[in-house]
């Protein structure tokens, strides 16, 4: 229920040891008037000049202040700053506009690539009318949210009301919510359920222009609560390993590895090691490349564990990469992992899925027919087509030319892995799966199972 002007002015007073005369005489404001409002006799005062003359008065910081002219039906002063005549603006001198908030994690000073889709995405933002909305998806370690954060500085000029930063995965929506509203003075925590703070943030934002960024969204049911309202000049970009559907009908772009030819991972290389450097191992530096599929998470650990080596020792570490077995153990530095962000992707499957993957695994050719998937792991062809249908949606099967598919070579190294160990290890995580417009047949060695016979299913 909304705080009304009686009991917030009332709270206020009390905490100032003022009377209703001494509050009079310090704001200009006539007692009778102010001893109204303290009554309930008037809810809603004829002007909203008045209740920011007591608010100065009572030395209210701008939240408080925010909540008095709320209780008595008037905007926050962030809005009359925007709105009010000329000569009323000296009555909001006692909170000075503040910066803009800019909350976007550092930029990489590393970061390469990406142009085509960097202009795309530019152009679309700075024209966002009245709201632009576009995901990133792409499996893990091809840098969406480098990109995203290159974006964001990129871009923050053109939104004067500011950047807007969440790591979805790592917070409650809750707190976002209140994050976004104390960026803006105002406090939310009254509303303590998401559907009523979300209401209140969206009131917020209505008509600022300002880019969200969204990063490493897990679930449409994250997501919802967070968008903007339509109104306004807001962009919003979202980061998700997979696709969402509360995004369906929105633009969206799947985020690769570095194409192999295209120049961007030597690029990478040369700003990690140095132009001489990079140079100087172009040949051994291309092979590296080419073993990890040119993922970006990879190539910069990879460079990272080059640099200050000597060409004999950059040469053996090479040589460890290429090995079977070693290529995810030399992918490790501090609290980056490949092997790790590829698991987190992989444990999030169901068992079925992740016994495909493994089976994808043995598949020795470079991109496969969903038929060779089928014969591989022991499925109806139509249960594989499925199964790749979804595996591409999460990112972890990449499509091919002519209806075909491809596992990223770091992923065939991490299901490789999986296979040696004879069985998946338990999900990480509860959650639904597959979502409901699916239904999984049950896997082969099962009693109602058909079985492969090599020439065909059976009962």
């Amino acid at each position: 229920m909304p705080a009304d002007l009686e009991g917030t002015l009332g709270r206020y007073l009390q905490s100032s040891h003022y009377s209703a005369g001494q509050l009079a005489a310090l704001s200009g404001v006539p007692k009778r008037t102010i001893i109204n409002w303290l009554t309930g006799r008037v809810s809603k005062p004829h002007q909203w000049q008045a209740v920011v003359q007591v608010a100065a008065a009572l030395k209210l910081e701008e939240m408080e202040a925010n909540q008095l002219l709320g209780a008595a039906g008037y905007p926050p002063i962030a809005q009359l700053r925007g709105t009010a005549a000329t000569q009323y603006q000296p009555l909001l001198a006692p909170w000075p506009a503040t910066a803009a908030p800019f909350q976007a994690i550092p930029a990489l000073p590393y970061f390469v690539g990406r142009e085509e889709l960097i202009a795309q995405l530019s152009d679309s933002f700075i024209a966002a009318h009245p709201l632009a909305t576009y995901h990133l998806y792409g499996m893990g370690g091809v840098g969406k949210t480098s990109l995203a954060a290159h974006l964001a500085y990129r871009l923050r000029a053109y939104f004067p009301d500011g950047v807007l930063w969440a790591q979805v995965d790592a917070t409650n929506t809750l707190t976002i919510l209140s994050q976004f509203a104390m960026s803006y003075g105002e406090n939310v925590r009254q509303y303590p359920d998401v559907e009523s703070r979300a209401t209140a943030v969206r009131a917020i934002l209505a008509h600022k222009r300002f880019l969200m960024v969204l990063d490493n969204v897990e679930n449409s049911g994250q997501l919802r609560p967070l968008l903007p309202p339509t109104t306004g000049h807001a962009a919003v970009l979202v980061t998700s390993r997979h696709q969402l559907a509360a995004l369906d009908g929105l633009p969206r772009f799947r985020v690769n590895s570095f194409a192999p030819h295209s120049g961007e991972s030597l690029a990478l290389f040369r700003q990690l090691l140095g132009r001489k450097r990079a140079e100087e191992w172009e040949p051994l530096l291309v092979g590296v490349a080419d073993c990890l599929g040119h993922l970006p998470l990879a190539l910069t650990i990879a460079a990272g564990q080059l640099h200050g080596r000597t060409t004999r020792q950059a040469q053996a570490y090479t040589q460890r990469i290429q090995q079977a077995g070693h290529t995810l153990d030399a992918l490790t530095d501090e609290d980056r992992s490949v092997r790790l962000s590829l698991g987190e992707s992989y444990h999030a499957l169901p068992l079925e899925l992740r016994r495909f993957m493994v089976a994808l695994g043995a598949l020795e050719a470079a991109d496969f027919s969903p038929r060779a998937a089928a014969i591989m792991a022991k499925v109806l062809p139509s249960t594989a087509a499925q199964y790749l249908h979804l595996l591409s949606q999460r990112s972890l099967v990449q499509p091919a030319p002519e209806g075909r598919y491809s596992l990223h070579p770091l992923l065939r190294a991490f299901v490789g892995e999986q296979m040696e160990a004879k069985s998946p290890p338990p999900l990480r995580r509860a959650q639904p799966w597959p979502p409901p417009a699916y239904s999984l047949p049950p896997w082969p060695n099962s009693p109602t199972a058909l079985l492969y016979t090599g020439q065909g299913y059976c009962p």
